[in-house]
């Protein structure tokens, strides 16, 4: 199967999303709230109809896992480094999800050695993207009282998302993969 395929074609048009989302959120001076919210809806909707289409059209392939995970965190990474640089993104709520990034590539890399393929996204998992996705837009449009209780909620989804991937990755590991 091509991997230049419907919903591999919506993913990309995601990533090109990419930098003008960071640039709305970021540098642009007195940026109008709308179109940072706009930007990110048409990314989480985009996010959303991928993985829809690729599963009606029988088009779900390892590459498409893949680049759709690759994606979202060629978003989030950047934006929240530059929100923290040049924001005053909380440097721990940065920290923490670079931490758990780390602990998940690792993961995933040990996965895919082991399997020859990608682990498929989870509940938790796309629960705690689209926490994390609410909590930054909150803090980009300036809703703190929003931004704190959603950033709390993102990490512990986050992290309890790295146990499940990692048990699930044991299991496979124990039936054998190894």
């Amino acid at each position: 199967m091509s991997i230049f395929n419907i919903p591999n074609l919506i993913t990309l048009g995601r990533v090109f999303l990419i930098p003008i989302i960071i640039y709305y959120s970021v540098f642009m001076e007195g940026r109008p709230e709308y179109v940072v919210i706009g930007l990110f809806g048409l990314f989480l909707l985009s996010d959303l109809l991928d993985g829809i289409v690729a599963r009606r059209l029988g088009q779900v392939t390892e590459f498409g896992k893949a680049f759709d995970t690759i994606a979202d965190k060629m978003l989030y990474y950047p934006l929240i480094v530059f929100l923290m640089v040049f924001r005053d993104l909380p440097a721990w709520f940065v920290i923490a999800l670079i931490v758990k990034e780390c602990f998940s590539i690792y993961i995933a890399i040990r996965y895919i050695r082991a399997m020859g393929k990608v682990q498929s996204a989870m509940l938790y998992g796309k629960v705690y993207i689209n926490l994390t996705s609410l909590s930054v837009l909150a803090f980009i449009i300036n809703i703190r009282v929003i931004f704190y209780p959603l950033a709390i909620l993102a990490l512990i989804f986050g992290y309890y998302s790295l146990t499940v991937y990692y048990r699930a990755m044991m299991k496979d590991f124990r039936e054998g993969a190894l």
